[in-house]
């Protein structure tokens, strides 16, 4: 993929500290993210859908396994297909776009992306990220993709849904993500080496100090203040 701009991860110090010195790529599954509550950065019960149904004249029928003869009628907007088997893990990021940004500008993050978490490390060099990832993820085999997520309106849809698009309502998220194949529903891990070179570690206390954009040699980068 073809991508100007940077990503950041937002973490605990541990789990930042991990990525930045080792490259450690942790992944937890789809169904991890479905069920999990209380966090606005990361869940999304519609995670594992594959087809959503959002109309007025739906019917959903209920038929109790100890009385088929008794069908229950309910209309209801939204219906969702879930694939309950495991599939595949996660990895994702925050993804800033700077195709129109210019030097000077503050950015803002959104206070749920910050929830809990301590430190965040900028990928300031993503196509060389994206290239030791890359290296990573052959070397480590299986089926694996990665995009930034589209964001939809899911309140008046009907229709397959890919598991690179998010109901419009995460767009502050702007994730990039990487999906990975997995038939266990545990957590995926793997090393693509030290990033320290094009990356900066700061706490999330300086984001609403000063997080800005600057004009290097060649291309615009995000610096922000110890």
């Amino acid at each position: 993929m073809s991508f100007r701009g940077i990503f950041i991860k937002f973490g605990e110090a541990l789990h930042i500290n991990q990525l930045q010195e080792k490259g450690l790529i942790y992944c937890n599954s789809f169904h991890y993210f479905k069920n999990l509550e209380n966090d606005a950065m990361r869940a999304d019960e519609l995670e594992t859908a594959d087809f959503i149904a959002t109309r007025d004249d739906v019917i959903l029928e209920i038929w109790p396994l100890d009385n088929p003869e008794k069908i229950t009628k309910i209309k209801t907007s939204k219906l969702l297909k879930q694939i309950t088997s495991p599939f595949g893990n996660l990895f994702c990021l925050y993804s800033l776009d700077m195709t129109e940004m210019k030097e000077g500008d503050k950015i803002i993050i959104d206070a749920r992306l910050i929830q809990n978490n301590d430190t965040f490390l900028i990928i300031k060099d993503a196509p060389q990220f994206l290239t030791r990832l890359k290296n990573g993820l052959e070397k480590r085999g299986g089926y694996w993709e990665h995009h930034v997520v589209e964001y939809i309106d899911f309140s008046n849809y009907y229709g397959e849904r890919a598991f690179f698009q998010k109901d419009k309502s995460l767009d502050y998220q702007q994730e990039f993500r990487v999906m990975l194949g997995n038939s266990k529903n545990e957590p995926i891990t793997f090393e693509i080496g030290d990033i320290s070179d094009i990356s900066i570690k700061r706490s999330t206390s300086v984001l609403d100090r000063a997080f800005f954009v600057k004009k290097g040699k060649d291309l615009l980068y995000v610096e922000a203040l110890e």
